[in-house]
């Protein structure tokens, strides 16, 4: 079995070759094994060429771009590429830009579908509901207990494969993400999937660029006549 590790913005992600071959059941067991050793925040399994599938069948915008810069160094050392990936959650292929000489991915994000707002206690909170995965925008320094009522009001009543809560003041950004196929809840160092949805969020429907600053890293959000570009810097873990 051969496991690549890369590290886009901090979010470690694993990705497994010939995961076709490897059952559901055993997926699981690998995905939590390497998590629990702290090699990675979250795994992706190759199950045809141009094709991942994340842990808990769940969307990534982090694993998309990484996975795109991987299949770029497949093929060449140097220079700006186009990349097509397909990836669990999304409808659709996804286009990831590298850019091999300045070590950077940008994958083209899916727009959100809707905002809704969703009661935690007392407090309503905007959530920006993706193709895979909601996100919960919370304008506060990070709070666990916060974070796993808004993950349990999320899970009860939108009923997704994922859901992220996204810590925001001014532009640092704290993502927690839980997987439901997996039951974990993963403080990550970034989250790809969730600076869209606060990009969107903080845009209210028009263009902008926006840097989030994250515990791993800074992801960088193009929104421009309706295209959504979501990344920043990669790297290959030894």
């Amino acid at each position: 079995m051969i496991i690549h590790y890369l590290d886009p913005a901090g979010n470690t992600t694993a990705i497994v070759e010939d995961g076709l071959d490897i059952p559901a059941a055993k997926r699981l067991e690998i995905s939590r094994d390497i998590m629990d050793k702290g090699l990675a925040e979250q795994v992706a399994f190759e199950v045809a060429p141009g094709r991942i599938e994340m842990m808990g069948g769940e969307f990534c915008g982090n694993a998309s771009r990484a996975y795109g810069y991987l299949k770029a160094l497949d093929c060449w050392s140097t220079g700006e590429h186009e990349v097509l990936i397909n990836i669990s959650g999304a409808s659709g292929p996804v286009l990831v830009k590298v850019n091999l000489d300045a070590g950077e991915a940008y994958a083209a994000m899916p727009s959100p579908l809707e905002i809704v707002q969703l009661a935690v206690g007392d407090v309503t909170y905007p959530v920006v509901r993706m193709e895979g995965i909601d996100h919960m925008i919370i304008h506060s320094e990070a709070d666990e207990m916060l974070a796993a009522a808004a993950i349990e009001a999320m899970l009860e009543q939108l009923g997704q494969d994922a859901c992220g809560v996204m810590f925001l003041s001014d532009n640092k950004l704290v993502p927690v993400v839980h997987v439901r196929e997996t039951n974990s809840t993963i403080w990550e160092s970034s989250c790809g999937s969730g600076s869209v949805a606060t990009a969107w969020y903080l845009a209210s429907g028009s263009t902008g660029e926006f840097e989030l600053v994250q515990p791993g890293g800074t992801i960088k959000v193009i929104i421009d006549d309706g295209q959504i570009m979501m990344g920043g810097k990669v790297s290959i873990m030894e």
